[in-house]
């Protein structure tokens, strides 16, 4: 397999659970008109090998994930909730959701790699997809230089089933330092309950 290839399904493993046929030749193929042919090839056969799998979800325009719409650090004074309460319902689009292609990684991927497999949801693939946007943003920006992004299904350190666990973690030197958070629709109750979350548990986070 190629360098290109061992990169891809690294990030499906280890990253972020999904990725589209955009993202992918856009990030992994350079984004030129003449690289999607040679990307839905690649991807065919990477298919062929059991390596990846395709579905294709009903989705809204991804948001544009350029930063956070907000970020928290130890020792700040508390968020104004009202105000990213509405932020956050401002940005949700009004246009009709589309039929996008998917992939993510197989088990035989994930057992090769040794990571930890879920199965595939469909009704959070437009989530799914915006995290992963947010991962290629900052891989793009160089902002990963010297954290390791964690995905959440790889967030073996919090509970289960607690519903406040982070989107990903930004690792430095091995110790969580950032919780990354993709913020749907939220109510100031459950924002304060979010940040009491992470003053509680002293780990700096920024809302996308």
């Amino acid at each position: 397999m190629s360098k290109r290839d061992n990169e891809l399904l690294d990030h499906l493993v280890f990253n972020v659970r999904i990725l589209s046929f955009k993202q992918i030749y856009s990030f992994y193929w350079g984004g030129s008109k003449s690289s999607k042919a040679a990307a839905r090839r690649r991807l065919n056969e990477l298919g062929s090998n059991k390596l990846l799998h395709r579905e294709q979800v009903l989705t809204s325009p991804l948001f544009a994930l350029t930063g956070p719409l907000y970020e928290w650090d130890i020792g700040q004074s508390w968020p104004d909730y009202e105000k990213i309460s509405k932020l956050l319902n401002q940005r949700w689009s009004q246009e009709a959701p589309t039929i996008t292609s998917v992939y993510y990684a197989s088990k035989k991927a994930v057992n090769r790699l040794g990571g930890y497999f879920e199965k595939f949801n469909r009704s959070r693939g437009g989530h799914n997809l915006n995290i992963s946007q947010i991962y290629l943003n900052l891989l793009n920006n160089k902002q990963l230089a010297n954290r390791t992004w964690i995905g959440k299904a790889n967030l073996t350190e919090f509970a289960e089933k607690d519903d406040r666990i982070p989107d990903a973690i930004l690792k430095k030197n091995n110790e969580p330092d950032i919780a990354i958070r993709l913020a749907s629709k939220l109510s100031i109750e459950r924002l304060e309950a979010l940040h009491e979350y992470h003053v509680k548990n002293e780990i700096k986070y920024q809302l996308w």
